[in-house]
């Protein structure tokens, strides 16, 4: 699938652990983590979310936690409470359908091969403005080689170390058993600690460029004035982009709204702070808001509404909660849980009250 790079596999089940959380994460048969979908049925409002693992919500950890699901129940409840024929809607049901490492333009491409098969009433497209304009420029496409998602640029070196069969069966073993797991961290890395030498203090690592950190590279483009020749080709495939999928909802008699997701640093001062001192970056020359007001112009030009959740979580860590997780730059639950309530009235105004049920036509 050259435009889309990969897909999710479908029927695929595997139980994510770490130390901040646990997800059991299964696909349909459409690769979709997400129930089977039931054809269309009147009066039952259908929306498609697309986006990155911020809309997959394996961070949040089970799938009842995600934003999409949170969005779902809150429609459903908000359409249950209403007078009988009070609302063009009785029910209502939101697809995820989101993908891991995938960009805005990949995303688009997603829902035109599902659109046919989902016939959504509308889509929402989740932009994530800590990366989605590096992702849209095509420097960090992502690739699967063996089941192992990765950045292109490194799949030809993965290839070739893990070529020797000896490898190639450790691969195999670390991707499909959970006791081999188990062995390596129980006896093989208590091993390896206790051997001499192992305590030793390692040589000081290279100081590797700026560069070399191609996600945070792209964020502090992002928010300098004047555009780098990756960021503006990010944002012209961006303007493609929202422009596809304004054709597709125009084409299906739909609509779609655009919600920008906040990068940490954008809205807790603290992690910001412990951004700029790792890279030695001045807060001065960096305006953390003018990714928002990127999107905004660019979702504007394309006839799309747009949904900004920076004011909420920002208000919110202020209020001393914590949104993200503590190593990772993806929402947690509670994120998840103030993303599906901020965007509830906002889904309702375009969707609630006039829109219309397609059915048969869609």
């Amino acid at each position: 699938m050259p435009e889309l790079g990969y897909v999710m596999q479908a029927g695929f089940s595997k139980r994510v652990h770490t130390a901040e959380f646990t997800a059991d994460v299964r696909t349909n048969s459409l690769g979709l983590r997400d129930e089977e979908a039931p054809p269309p049925a009147p009066q039952r409002l259908r929306l498609l979310a697309i986006g990155d693992s911020f809309t997959l919500g394996v961070h949040a950890g089970d799938r009842d936690r995600c934003f999409v699901e949170r969005l779902e129940a809150g429609l459903q409840a908000a359409f249950t409470a209403r007078e009988r024929g009070a609302a063009p809607w009785t029910g209502a049901e939101v697809i995820n359908a989101g993908v891991e490492g995938y960009g805005t333009v990949q995303e688009v491409g997603l829902c035109g091969r599902l659109g046919p098969q989902l016939r959504p009433d509308g889509v929402i497209l989740a932009f994530y403005l800590g990366n989605d304009f590096t992702d849209n420029s095509g420097l960090t496409r992502m690739t699967v080689v063996d089941g192992y998602q990765m950045l292109e640029a490194s799949a030809a070196g993965f290839r070739r170390e893990f070529s020797p069969w000896h490898r190639r069966v450790r691969l195999w073993l670390h991707a499909h058993s959970e006791l081999y797991l188990l062995l390596k961290a129980r006896l093989v890395h208590p091993v390896r600690r206790a051997l001499p030498g192992a305590g030793t203090a390692a040589a000081p690592a290279t100081v590797k460029p700026f560069d070399y950190y191609v996600y945070d590279k792209g964020f502090a483009d992002a928010l300098s004035a004047e555009p780098s020749p990756d960021l503006q080709r990010g944002m012209d495939r961006t303007v493609t982009a929202l422009a596809r999928l304004r054709r597709y909802c125009d084409t299906q008699g739909t609509q779609a709204l655009v919600v920008a997701i906040p990068a940490e640093a954008q809205v807790d001062p603290a992690a910001r702070a412990r951004w700029l001192a790792r890279f030695g970056l001045e807060a001065s020359t960096l305006d953390f808001d003018l990714p928002n007001r990127r999107l905004r112009d660019l979702a504007a030009a394309a006839g799309l509404p747009l949904v900004d959740l920076t004011p909420v979580f920002a208000d919110r860590v202020r209020q001393g909660e914590h949104p993200y997780l503590v190593n990772d730059p993806h929402w947690n639950a509670n994120g998840h849980a103030i993303a599906a309530a901020a965007l509830l009235e906002p889904v309702l105004a375009q969707w609630g009250d006039t829109a219309h049920p397609q059915v048969g036509t869609r």
